[in-house]
């Protein structure tokens, strides 16, 4: 059964073998009393799945809305049950999951969990949880270990990130481009949501090495998965504070997503010192823009973005010297392709 969490709409859970043409895998089920509220919940949000330790340190497939601070909610896998949820799910290379009333109402989520690929040995479990108990030391020694042989997106983004705890952007973004290799569709070049996360990792490491035109691009990549993600937003308009129509819609969403007014006040501040406009006017503006944002709507989405080969392309287009607020911009300008517009073509607002 799973705790109650995410948000206190799910309040248990179970899991069940079904049989999908060929193969078998499990199913689970979060259970919710009212549906129509974990749907609001979940609307235009990426929901997170994972496979990490529950309180009392069984391993549990967890589901997750953190865009919007919600604690997961984890069901726990019975240790007889993991050989074969292992196997079923590699086979299947998903492992589904919905939220059920119990009354016969279903909420499919299929479109975050299609193509993921999840650690069930429990290492990366133990990991995450030597990670968030602030060892990143511990969590950089396991996953070495197992990071080569391993098609796990999770897996190569918290070696990243642990590995960018201990401030070395240098071993962190190797780390971080193997999870969004992983992290692509098992048919097709399209990227899963998952790689959005990882891809906010990689823009934020290469900000900090000064390469901000990778930076740009990561996140333009990022934002096209999960245009509702916080950190990706935030990092978005520290990175055109000259330009007021993205600096503005940027903090402006997510104060619509909720519950981050501290951040986007302490993104305002940082943009009102560099800028020279007072952070009154700049939340003035913030406040009368997010009365217009539509969060079932992203404005920079384009046809090149969010698939595997122009993600790389692109990259490596940039070379290593995309750095400084022009090739930002210049980020913005151009396709994946190489392909220049004309026109600044995100004068949306």
């Amino acid at each position: 059964m799973a705790s109650m969490a995410a948000g206190g709409v799910i309040v248990g859970g179970s899991y069940e073998f079904h049989t999908w043409g060929e193969h078998e895998s499990p199913v689970f089920s979060f259970l919710t009393t009212d549906l129509a509220r974990a749907a609001s919940l979940v609307r235009d949000m990426f929901v997170e799945f994972d496979v990490r330790l529950d309180r009392t340190g069984r391993l549990a497939y967890h589901l997750g809305v953190p865009d919007r601070q919600v604690e997961p909610a984890g069901i726990a896998v019975q240790p007889a049950d993991l050989p074969h949820v292992a196997a079923a799910a590699a086979d299947l290379r998903s492992c589904p999951a919905r939220i059920v009333d119990g009354r016969g109402g279903v909420l499919g989520l299929d479109r975050f969990t299609e193509g993921l690929a999840h650690d069930w040995s429990g290492t990366y479990a133990r990991a995450l949880h030597d990670f968030h108990g602030g060892r990143p030391d511990q969590t950089v020694a396991a996953l070495t270990e197992v990071a080569d042989d391993s098609c796990v997106p999770a897996v190569h983004h918290l070696l990243g990130r642990a590995h960018k705890a201990r401030g070395d952007l240098g071993a962190a973004v190797p780390h971080l481009l193997d999870g969004v290799r992983h992290a692509s569709a098992s048919s097709g070049d399209k990227l899963l949501p998952a790689a959005a996360g990882i891809l906010t990792d990689l823009a934020i490491a290469f900000k900090k090495l000064g390469m901000t035109g990778k930076a740009a691009h990561c996140l333009l990549h990022a934002l096209h998965l999960r245009p509702n993600q916080p950190d990706a937003l935030l990092a978005f308009a520290t990175l055109f504070p000259a330009t007021d129509a993205l600096h503005i819609y940027a903090l402006a969403r997510v104060l619509v997503i909720g519950p981050h007014h501290d951040r986007v006040r302490e993104c305002a501040d940082g943009l009102a010192q560099s800028t020279g406009t007072a952070v009154a006017d700049i939340m003035r503006q913030v406040d009368e823009a997010a009365a217009r944002v539509d969060l079932a709507v992203w404005p920079l989405a384009r046809a090149d973005l969010g698939r595997s080969p122009g993600f790389f392309a692109g990259l490596d287009r940039l070379g290593m010297h995309a750095s400084g607020p022009a090739a930002a911009e210049d980020t913005l300008l151009t396709s994946d392709s190489g392909t220049r517009s004309t026109r600044p073509w995100w004068k949306f607002w």
